[in-house]
């Protein structure tokens, strides 16, 4: 009853709920039945208008850097996973690619100034959330020296790296 007069309430408090990493683990295990099973596969077929919208929304996402402003990104973190701190060999080693450009703001600028290397997991989970609503203390990986550090690139650490 509460829910249905309170959506708003409702759907931060499931936002918090839902950044917990056991409810992260558990989504993640749905997600793995849901594909292996056909599910997933089933869902594609029956909604190919949500897969579009989709489809369009990562096109816009697109970052516009080089591969030298890519590499002095990654440098710059060490060659590690902004958020978590997974090495990039590590990273490689699990999934067989490159970090991702990760949009520290999801409706952000698609260039250098919202960019991080982000492994595929933190890539993933972020989603749309904002960094400081996502990247808090209650992730067994949160780090205060990170969020530092990616707030300081955000903010005026990129510029030395931009290449016009």
């Amino acid at each position: 009853m509460w829910d249905k007069e309170h959506p708003e309430q409702r759907r931060k408090i499931a936002r918090k709920q839902n950044m917990k990493t056991k409810s992260m683990e558990l989504r993640r295990g749905w997600s793995s039945i849901r594909r292996n099973d056909g599910t997933f596969s089933q869902w594609q077929k029956e909604n190919p208008e949500k897969l579009k919208q989709y489809e369009e929304k990562r096109k816009i996402k697109k970052h516009e850097i080089n591969e030298e402003e890519w590499e002095n990104c990654k440098r710059y973190f060490d060659y590690q996973c902004a958020y978590c701190g997974m090495s990039i060999e590590e990273h490689k080693n699990l999934y067989g690619q490159d970090f991702h450009k990760e949009h520290v703001d999801d409706d952000g600028s698609n260039k250098l100034d919202n960019c991080v290397p982000s492994c595929k997991i933190c890539n993933s989970s972020k989603w749309k959330f904002d960094l400081e609503e996502w990247y808090n203390e209650d992730k067994i990986f949160y780090s205060e020296n990170r969020k530092n550090k990616i707030i300081k690139w955000i903010m005026n650490d990129y510029k030395q790296y931009i290449k016009t």
